[in-house]
């Protein structure tokens, strides 16, 4: 049976150190057919590890997989991998590359989800253009050392900052509403957020943040929509503009008390529904808002009481009653008089104690 290649055309040729690669387009259907996942895995027969990536994670492809069927999707950064010595030719005369049509013949080094996430979506694969880095022959060796570099020297952006980004976004998605609602809380000088909120994830002149900006966002967010549908969102926002257009997006109503108001463009009302509950949480809780010896305007904290005004709402609805600040006062003294205080001993940081103080907080409610 005689082999099937890939030619690929008008490659660059790129000289570094660590040798040469070569540098070109491929359609991720035609990549996908040169690949195949290797990650770092336990081999019982051979009694040692193989493999030198990392374990494909399932929820980031399929993040991914929404991502690529939006109107702008887009990979401007290459998939980096290394060619097998014995599954290619390549013309430098002609700067062409012929690949053998085997999942064996190309490892991918970097940029595995992005290509994973185009398996099973042929229509979309047929078309989608990937940039490809092709090494040259590289030994087990040095395709490990190349991933772990390119690893280690990628610092993780700083969430507050990809928040803030949102600023430039002309779509009001949940994220660029939530974003409108923290810059507005952390500059009126009459809000219980002001200069509270570390825009950016940092301190920024003699203020002095007690909440990043990401941490405040997210927690509305999570009040307005499902996050893993961002890129649906956005895409019918996109092309309908009005946020009508995404009624038929079912949306868990108990858990996103905020949604319809938001499809509904009452942004005011959700900027008002929030701010009157912060102060009422202040006024009850006044020693311990913004006062770093206690939890309640740090992370564990903040979240909690955001999961909280679910509670708040559904109790509101079922009394058929308006969330104002009498309504909030009377359930958060209740709640007062019956939980711990508000400190890392009873409620430590992190996800664990945020469960533990809303728990608290909700058994309170009851």
């Amino acid at each position: 049976m005689s082999k099937e290649y890939i030619i690929i055309k008008k490659l660059i040729k790129i000289k570094q150190p660590m040798g040469d690669f070569l540098v070109g387009v491929m359609k991720a259907k035609d990549l996908l057919k040169i690949t195949k996942a290797n990650p770092r895995h336990y081999n019982e027969e051979l009694d040692t590890y193989a493999g030198i990536q990392r374990e494909i994670n399932d929820k980031k492809i399929k993040q991914l997989k929404k991502f690529i069927m939006t109107s702008d999707a887009t990979f401007p950064n290459t998939i980096i991998g290394a060619l097998k010595p014995d599954k290619f030719d390549f013309d430098g005369k002609k700067s062409t590359l012929k690949i053998e049509k085997n999942p064996e013949s190309f490892a991918v080094i970097d940029g595995q989800h992005r290509l994973a996430s185009f398996k099973n979506e042929s229509l979309i694969s047929n078309d989608f253009d990937l940039i490809v880095s092709f090494f040259l022959g590289l030994d087990l060796e040095e395709q490990a050392y190349l991933f772990s570099i390119i690893n280690m020297t990628q610092k993780k952006l700083n969430p507050s900052l990809v928040q803030d980004l949102t600023e430039l976004f002309t779509i009001i998605t949940p994220e660029k509403l939530a974003h409108n609602l923290a810059t507005v809380f952390n500059n009126e000088k009459k809000s219980p957020w002001f200069k509270k909120i570390k825009m950016l994830g940092k301190n920024v002149g003699s203020y002095k943040g007690v909440l990043s900006q990401y941490t405040f966002t997210k927690g509305i967010t999570e009040l307005i929509a499902d996050v893993e549908r961002y890129y649906e969102i956005r895409d019918i926002l996109k092309n309908n503009k009005k946020r009508k257009s995404l009624e038929s997006l079912k949306m868990d109503s108990e858990k996103y008390v905020l949604w319809k108001h938001y499809i509904n463009e009452e942004d005011n009302f959700i900027y008002k529904l929030l701010n009157v509950y912060f102060i009422t949480i202040k006024k009850v809780f006044q020693k311990e808002w913004g006062n770093k010896n206690y939890i309640l305007t740090k992370t564990t904290g903040y979240n909690a009481f955001m999961r909280l005004l679910r509670d708040l709402h559904k109790k509101a609805e079922n009394q058929k009653c308006e969330m104002t600040e009498e309504f909030f006062e009377k359930y958060l003294k209740i709640i007062k008089r019956k939980i711990k205080p508000l400190i890392s001993k009873y409620y430590n940081p992190g996800k664990q104690g945020e469960n533990r103080l809303y728990e608290a907080l909700k058994k309170a409610l009851k």
